[in-house]
């Protein structure tokens, strides 16, 4: 599960960083956040578990739908 606080977890990327890989046509105030899930191969069922439950480690609940 993510942290509240953005600034406890280093997976969230500083502004900086945010405007290294993020293209620049894309306006950035369209930007909430940006968080790097765990680069194991279900990388894309994490973002979506995510995005829905607030918590990457439930990819496999995210999977089986």
């Amino acid at each position: 599960m993510i942290p509240q606080d953005q600034n406890e977890n280093p997976r969230y990327l500083t502004a900086r960083k945010i405007d290294e890989v993020v293209d620049k046509s894309i306006d950035r105030n369209h930007i909430d956040s940006v968080y790097n899930v765990q680069p194991d191969g279900n990388c894309g069922f994490r973002a979506v578990a995510l995005h829905l439950k607030n918590d990457e480690d439930k990819w496999k609940e995210v999977r089986k739908k």
